[in-house]
């Protein structure tokens, strides 16, 4: 969906992997502002962007009910906070170290 002045506001799509995502524009009609989606499998997000699409906030619940938050910088995941497949509560600070994402600190199970 455009606005008067052709630019986006909204777009609907389906992957091919079954994933349907709603995203919604920032006002120059080409960055991302907020994105929804659901997959086939029973996992749902929602991304959150700044307009420089370099931050973002993503809350997530996968398809075995675990929850997920991370915020990124950079397209880095720099903070993330999830349940464990046991339930168990687990948080950590990331950093990429030689193109590998590694933990700076991290509390949970591990």
């Amino acid at each position: 969906f455009n606005d008067r002045d052709g630019k986006s506001r909204m777009m609907q799509a389906v992957t091919p992997e079954g994933i349907a995502i709603i995203t919604y524009y920032h006002p120059d009609g080409t960055t991302p502002a907020f994105q929804v989606s659901t997959s086939g499998e029973g996992e749902s997000s929602l991304i959150m962007y700044d307009k420089t699409k370099k931050n973002s906030l993503m809350a997530s619940v996968l398809a075995d009910g675990r929850s997920v938050i991370a915020l990124e910088h950079d397209n880095v995941v720099r903070f993330r906070t999830m349940l464990a497949a046991n339930g168990e509560p687990e948080l950590g600070f990331l950093n990429k170290v030689d193109g590998k994402l590694t933990y700076t600190w991290w509390a949970g199970q591990k």
